[in-house]
């Protein structure tokens, strides 16, 4: 079912016979009911399409529930993953939307843990005497405002894009995001405190922090693999952002 005039529109009329009686439908581009930060479902606005499938689903903007296998995210039919798109997911059978470790992710990982580290970091700076220690120490406290806020800022924004967006990079984003912010910061960082500590202390805070560096990298390997090769990751995020765009020009 193409547009009137064959360039993308979110929306338009077309009239259908049933029989001997003609129905006027309104079709609209593909919605999606999206799970909010603050709580509550909204519906995104329709994309602009130049034509659609001849479906149910999309007259009058109607929507349809897909399957949710997971049961930590049974939260009834409402408030499952719900999307309508002009074609298949990559994944049919499996949970979409923002649930299960996605969720989790999103809430423990990008937001309560950086709100915890935060603390503790505000708490370590008090205890610190800043006038009667060593320079290179006091070099390097200079520097724990600017890495946190850094650590902070990237979680933080892979919270919102992955509520906000529903495109393929998504997953890129936010991978890109937990190297930067994770093994690729903890190695400047150490690079920076062996080059300003004496050789003696330079050995000790090596062999103190590569226990912490090898489980950062672990964890970074983990969440990496999960975005990538997440079936309910792959539905949430499987827009073609450069097709949309194509499309609409």
């Amino acid at each position: 079912m193409r547009s009137p005039t064959g360039q993308p529109r979110s929306t338009w009329q077309v009239r259908v016979q049933v029989g001997s009686v003609y129905k006027r439908l309104i079709v609209r581009g593909p919605r999606e009911f999206r799970w909010q930060l603050l709580g509550g479902w909204r519906v995104t606005d329709p994309t602009p399409v130049s034509e659609v499938p001849l479906d149910y689903r999309y007259a009058f903007g109607g929507h349809y529930s897909l399957p949710d296998e997971d049961a930590f995210t049974n939260f009834g039919s409402m408030k499952r993953g719900i999307e309508m798109t002009e074609r298949d997911l990559p994944y049919p059978n499996k949970p979409v939307g923002v649930g299960g470790w996605l969720m989790f992710y999103i809430w423990v990982v990008c937001i309560i843990l950086p709100f915890i580290f935060v603390v503790k970091i505000l708490e370590f700076l008090r205890e610190q005497d800043v006038v009667e220690n060593a320079d290179w120490f006091n070099y390097f406290l200079e520097t724990v405002p600017y890495t946190s806020a850094f650590f902070v800022f990237c979680h933080l924004c892979m919270a919102v894009v992955l509520y906000a967006s529903n495109k393929k990079i998504t997953r890129y984003i936010v991978v890109l995001l937990i190297w930067l912010s994770g093994p690729l910061l903890n190695a400047s960082l150490l690079a920076f405190c062996l080059a300003i500590m004496p050789p003696e202390a330079g050995e000790y805070f090596l062999a103190k922090r590569i226990p912490s560096s090898m489980f950062n990298l672990v964890w970074s390997v983990v969440w990496t693999l999960y975005f990538l090769r997440s079936k309910r990751v792959a539905n949430t995020y499987c827009r073609d952002g450069k097709a949309i765009k194509n499309s609409a020009a």
